[in-house]
């Protein structure tokens, strides 16, 4: 993770670069400048990169707010990780509740 990453207060897991890119440009440049600390947003490299992106984020120190965006064919992918994580989700609608969308 960047610098700007282990700053924010909060991480949004983004599948990929394109996703960054989607999300910046509906944020526009004001709010998606580098070094916001409000926020992070993350291109996690692959949706199965999510674990890993998840259990980084909980060792750091204050633990930012995290939530994400997955391609629905993907949500699988998530639940597994976050179960992995001991969250109590079971199927993609738990996905909500977990902030991931």
């Amino acid at each position: 993770m960047s610098g700007q990453e282990q700053t924010a207060a909060t991480l949004v897991l983004l599948e990929g670069q394109s996703d960054v890119a989607a999300v910046t440009a509906v944020l526009g440049d004001s709010l998606a400048g580098a070094g916001h600390a409000s926020y992070g947003l993350v291109d996690m490299g692959g949706v199965t990169n999510v674990g890993a992106h998840l259990r980084r984020a909980a060792e750091l120190r204050p633990a930012p707010r995290v939530i994400g965006l997955c391609d629905a064919g993907e949500a699988g992918v998530v639940v597994r990780a976050l179960q992995q994580l001991g969250r109590d989700v079971e199927e993609p609608a738990d996905l909500a509740a977990e902030h991931f969308f």
